[in-house]
């Protein structure tokens, strides 16, 4: 007899976003990420993605479109990552120590359409524009307006729309390309549907005995 997963658990038990979105409804005040500066719930951190994702598809972003991300972990990152993940978009994470010959591949390989970068990486970016032709559109990350190539910020693609999405999202969906290290060769796209991001994180968790009343601390750029 063939296996039908999504009848044992449905898409919404093992997409990151709707799991998101069904805490801000059974849990909302219940703080997600804790920062030195700001603790977030999990209805801020929903309401946050919704409003980012519906200023993306006013740029005709759409599901299946690659996105690159180079930023440091923020909760402006988990605002991007939980936005891309509700339109159903690819992400593309870029280590942000890459620069020069291995960012042009990684975004000319990928066909990444649109990418969202700190100002800090905004000279490297301006190194390689010229040699990237399939981005259609650059985001930056810049509160004090120091880049005026990039005239789209990414604080103003926030709109006033908190609702979520009604975007058919299934958990065969592919929702990631991460690249390898190059270590040994050319570097390559490893492609993660929303079902292994999501057993990813249940293995973890196991594995390490983490449950809810324990915080996760993250380390990564």
């Amino acid at each position: 007899m063939k296996l039908k997963y999504h009848e044992i658990i449905p898409s919404s038990k093992c997409i990151l976003s709707k799991i998101l979105e069904n805490k801000s409804r059974t849990n909302p005040s219940h703080e997600f990420i804790l920062t030195d500066i700001k603790n977030f719930t999990y209805r801020d951190i929903n309401f946050n993605a919704n409003k980012l994702a519906h200023g993306l598809l006013e740029l005709s972003i759409s599901k299946g479109d690659k996105i690159a991300v180079l930023m440091d972990s923020s909760p402006k990152y988990l605002d991007v990552w939980f936005a891309i993940s509700k339109i159903g978009a690819v992400e593309v994470p870029i280590n942000t120590a890459y620069k020069g010959e291995i960012l042009i591949h990684i975004l000319n390989s990928s066909d990444t359409k649109l990418i969202i970068f700190d100002k800090k990486y905004g000279h490297e970016i301006n190194k390689i524009r010229e040699q990237c032709p399939k981005i259609e559109t650059y985001i930056i990350e810049d509160r004090n307006r120091d880049f005026k190539d990039y005239p789209i910020k990414l604080d103003n693609l926030y709109s006033d729309n908190t609702n979520d999405l009604n975007i058919d999202i299934k958990y065969t969906d592919t929702a990631c390309l991460l690249y390898t290290s190059g270590t040994t060769g050319v570097s390559k796209g490893v492609v993660m549907n929303n079902h292994f991001l999501w057993s990813f994180g249940v293995n973890v968790a196991q594995i390490n005995q983490i449950n809810e009343f324990d915080i996760s601390y993250n380390y990564l750029p």
